[in-house]
């Protein structure tokens, strides 16, 4: 696919993965729409993009509010036209401790941000992109979702739930005809975000996930530019016979890419032997 003057949504845009892939994209002649929550964030992420005679657009939305990822897409498409690519890639991991001492609406909102702001990102692009018979759509996985993550349960739970998403996505949309619509999902690994950082920094951190701190420490952790080199690899290169297929970032993608229908084989959720935790 040739993607100059395509158009593209990324969530969580504003900082983190999300700034480093939207500014990626740009550099490519995509048309990046930045979606988040705080203006100021995204207003950083626009300017550094048009500063390179790139295009973008700020839209200020909660991934999680259906009414607002609708209206977002509406107007991204009349704007640009139907949405080729969507990068799922708002998170959040707000609860760290045991479960038993979790406010439930706090843990509950890891969920909602993480697994339902995906599902209505998917929702609401895929009318368009099965109407125009193509498109691609990478959901951003993490740490926990394929082993245990004791006291980080919430962020954990919602990204397993996300594989499951991107798997059985890809296999209806095959079974209807639509297989030449792609869905992955991306692990990235330990990122220097400001999520990140405010968790190695907090007590709760220190107490419970105190491995957190031990890679930062150790200088094992990826920054987001290194993130966003390896998922536009994906991006660029990925072919239908990779939709359903769990990446991370720590994969040969060159080799993956090069023979993508033998390497499906090996990386679907129900076949994969080894892991990033």
């Amino acid at each position: 696919m040739t993607w100059k003057g395509k158009t593209a949504i990324v969530t969580g845009a504003g900082t983190g993965i999300g700034r480093a892939v939207a500014q990626q994209l740009a550099g490519l002649g995509i048309r990046v729409a930045l979606c988040g929550r705080r203006q100021e964030p995204l207003e950083e992420t626009a300017a550094s993009i048009q500063e390179q005679g790139g295009t973008a657009q700020i839209y200020s939305v909660d991934v999680t509010d259906p009414t607002a990822v609708e209206t977002m897409v509406a107007s991204v498409a009349a704007e640009w036209g139907a949405v080729d690519l969507l990068i799922n890639n708002a998170g959040r991991h707000g609860t760290i401790g045991p479960l038993w001492t979790q406010d439930p609406e706090d843990w509950w909102a890891d969920m909602k941000v993480n697994m339902r702001g995906t599902m209505l990102g998917c929702r609401y692009v895929l009318p368009q992109m099965i109407q125009q018979g193509s498109g691609m759509i990478v959901n951003i996985s993490g740490g926990g979702a394929v082993a245990p993550r004791p006291f980080g349960i919430s962020y954990a739970s919602s990204k397993a739930a996300v594989l499951r998403l991107t798997d059985s996505l890809a296999e209806e949309l095959r079974q209807r005809d639509h297989g030449n619509i792609i869905v992955l999902a991306f692990n990235p690994g330990l990122t220097r975000t400001a999520m990140t950082e405010t968790i190695v920094d907090s007590p709760e951190a220190e107490q419970w996930l105190p491995v957190f701190g031990e890679l930062f420490a150790s200088g094992q952790v990826h920054e987001p530019a290194y993130n966003a080199e390896r998922l536009l690899q994906v991006v660029t290169k990925a072919e239908p016979a990779l939709s359903g297929c769990i990446l991370q970032i720590s994969d040969p993608l060159e080799t993956i890419l090069e023979d993508q229908a033998a390497s499906a084989e090996e990386l679907h959720l129900r076949r994969r032997t080894s892991w990033e935790t």
